[in-house]
């Protein structure tokens, strides 16, 4: 607002009005091709997957987290980081982080195969085998909180191979704890 000698307010005329508009638009044009509000940039370690290579990316890994995504959805764009940096971390123990952008209408039927509701939606694959080697698998939902912390610590402790206990050790817990 500006204004005039008689110290009354008055409005801005149409030209002020488009130059701030347009003013406006260029700072957010700049800020998008610097990459500042792309919480993505700098994701080099998390595997992208679609619904064209995802049985195979899912066969070839024991264990694999994927965080079902879209760029327009807040909380997706407030962990992107999180899960980029778990991914970099993860990757130094031979876990793998992948993600599926779900705004790509190629991967809806996926999505909705695992039953992503809202995002981001993060799913555990885990591969098993049986007594007879025949392959299991198995999806976990990762309930948690989305966190680093709690994502690389709960890869870390699902990726651990299981514990052999000899008949010994065991006879001795059962004995100290069953009467």
């Amino acid at each position: 607002l500006a204004k005039c000698s008689r110290s009354c307010v008055r409005e801005p005329d149409m030209s002020v009005r488009r130059a701030a508009l347009v003013l406006g638009l260029l700072c957010l044009s700049v800020g998008f091709a610097a990459g500042e509000s792309d919480p993505w940039a700098n994701d080099k370690d998390t595997l992208i997957i679609h619904a064209s290579n995802f049985s195979e990316v899912i066969s070839q890994h024991k264990i694999i987290m994927v965080e079902f995504f879209t760029p327009w959805c807040g909380h997706c764009r407030q962990f992107a980081p999180e899960y980029a940096r778990a991914a970099t971390d993860l990757k130094k123990n031979g876990i793998t982080l992948a993600k599926m952008n779900c705004d790509d209408e190629a991967n809806h039927p996926l999505a909705h195969q695992y039953g992503v509701r809202g995002f981001p939606t993060i799913r555990i694959f885990k591969k098993m085998f049986d007594s007879q080697d025949k392959q299991l698998g198995t999806v976990e939902n990762f309930e948690q909180e989305r966190s680093y912390d709690l994502v690389v610590n709960h890869m870390k402790d699902l990726a651990m191979p299981p514990v052999e206990l000899g008949a010994e050790h065991i006879d001795s817990v059962l004995s100290q704890h069953v009467k």
